[in-house]
């Protein structure tokens, strides 16, 4: 997440209670909770990743794949009784 050396610039504080943050930083927090506080210099900012903060182009793209398959594959049951008989078929050495 960091790259090399930066780790030496980073300070993190687990546990630092809200109550002792600046005002501007206590907005929306509970003053009675605490927090993990992490604070890198601006020139060492952490990478980010895709896996962390995916692309909206990537979930659209998810999306149009899925409701591509859903259109040209109709479901092969209507409701949970129809899967019950299907599976009752296949056990009882029916076809699939």
């Amino acid at each position: 997440m960091f790259t090399k050396g930066d780790a030496m610039n980073t300070i993190v504080r687990n546990h630092y209670p809200v109550a002792k943050l600046p005002k501007d930083l206590q907005e929306g927090l509970d003053p009675a909770a605490a927090v993990c506080v992490t604070i890198t210099p601006e020139s060492c900012k952490p990478e980010t990743s895709a896996v962390e903060t995916p692309a909206p182009h990537r979930k659209s793209r998810a999306r149009e794949i899925i409701e591509g398959y859903q259109a040209t594959h109709p479901p092969r049951f209507r409701d949970v009784q129809e899967i019950l008989d299907h599976v009752r078929r296949i056990r009882d050495g029916g076809a699939l």
